[in-house]
């Protein structure tokens, strides 16, 4: 989850990590893919949205990729689906 603010929170290890926006590259056309990038002291995740799909009033379906990447370089990447909206 993260709010306007930039703030974010994932769950690793059932553990809540707070993360700070450092980039988002928003596609110019409904095709391409929406990149985040967030990061802590010792995670950077990186967030690739590559499918949006409108599933209600202001809802969407967002389909993508979730990598985690620890500073000492280890990485573990996950496919997602998930709901967003206003």
């Amino acid at each position: 989850t993260s709010n306007a603010d930039g703030l974010g929170i994932v769950s690793i290890n059932n553990k809540q990590v707070k993360l700070k926006q450092l980039t988002v590259i928003h596609s110019k056309d409904t095709g391409g893919n929406d990149t985040s990038v967030y990061t802590g002291d010792i995670y950077t995740v990186t967030i690739v949205i590559t499918s949006k799909k409108r599933s209600g009033d202001e809802v969407w379906t967002n389909e993508g990729t979730i990598t985690v990447e620890t500073k000492d370089g280890k990485k573990l990447v996950k496919q997602f689906t998930g709901d967003c909206g206003c």
